[in-house]
């Protein structure tokens, strides 16, 4: 395996079977969609069997209560199952009307990303993690879309509710969005996987934004694609991202991933192995905060 990792029976759990906290962190988490097909419930029970503490969720209609118009039921399904309702993450299918000189185009978003909002106040789910924009050659940045993102963390102000901007293809609009609006409502997402693809250095945009880290998609590629592959799996430098990894953070370290071709099949294992490159990410926080 790369980077030397090496699963490790029972290294994961306390004498009590609990997961232990890792360099200040809450625990591990785990999106709850992660390549297999049970419904939420089954993957919420062999979420926490593996020895994760938290997950979070796609709230769009790729999720099935979500499509059934069952989405607030989730938050009872994941609670009851002993799991931590980290984030949802908001459908972005219509970003790229933020940046459109139409105020009527804004509202389209303005309403989807509201809408993640609102659930997440009335869950009590802390964090929306939100795109603020998609594709290849999106719309330039323009001061109407700041403002309107001025006006969702207005109203995540107001509910109670953290949103995370996640880097994607285009860091610079992420890092405008960061740079105009200090709200303690606005923090970052950090996606290891598009940083490997599209930043400018591994850790580089982790380094700048750390400070306001609020939550983690960890995940692997090939340096061709978004794979989702467990982290160690592809080409990732996990070095360079856990030289650049606060060591003040306290929130998750949650995985985003799905396994490889010849992983389908055996999800407890799948899962398992996460936990240990969990592990694997810590050890390596921990060795470069010793070096700093």
């Amino acid at each position: 395996m790369q980077g030397g990792l090496e699963p490790r029976p029972g290294s994961c759990y306390s004498d009590r079977g609990t997961r232990v906290a890792h360099m200040g962190t809450r625990g591990y988490g785990i999106f709850s969609w992660f390549g297999y097909r049970p419904a939420l419930e089954r993957r919420v029970r062999a979420i926490k069997a593996a020895g994760y503490q938290a997950t979070a969720l796609w709230l769009g209609r790729h999720e099935p209560l979500v499509h059934e118009g069952k989405a607030d039921t989730i938050p009872s399904v994941i609670r009851d199952g002993g799991l931590f309702f980290e984030y949802v993450h908001a459908p972005y299918g219509n970003v790229n009307k933020l940046w459109s000189a139409d105020p009527s185009e804004r509202a389209v978003i303005r309403g989807d990303y509201a809408s993640a909002i609102r659930f997440c106040a009335r869950h009590r789910v802390p964090t929306v993690v939100m795109h603020v924009v998609k594709g290849i050659n999106p719309p330039a940045y323009a001061s109407g879309g700041r403002d309107t993102f001025a006006d969702l963390v207005k109203l995540a102000e107001d509910l109670g509710v953290r949103i995370a901007v996640e880097n994607t293809r285009h860091e610079a609009y992420v890092e405008r969005i960061l740079e105009s609006l200090d709200s303690p409502s606005l923090g970052f997402c950090y996606d290891s996987s598009h940083d490997f693809l599209h930043g400018e250095e591994a850790g580089a945009v982790l380094a700048r934004w750390g400070k306001r880290l609020l939550v983690t998609h960890l995940s692997d590629n090939d340096g061709l694609a978004d794979r989702h592959w467990l982290p160690g799996l592809g080409t990732g430098r996990w070095e360079a991202v856990a030289r650049s990894f606060p060591p003040f953070y306290g929130g998750y370290l949650t995985l985003e991933v799905l396994p490889k071709r010849e992983q389908f099949g055996d999800p407890e294992r799948f899962l398992r192995d996460g936990i240990a490159r969990l592990d694997w990410i810590a050890s390596l926080v921990r060795e470069a905060s010793s070096q700093a």
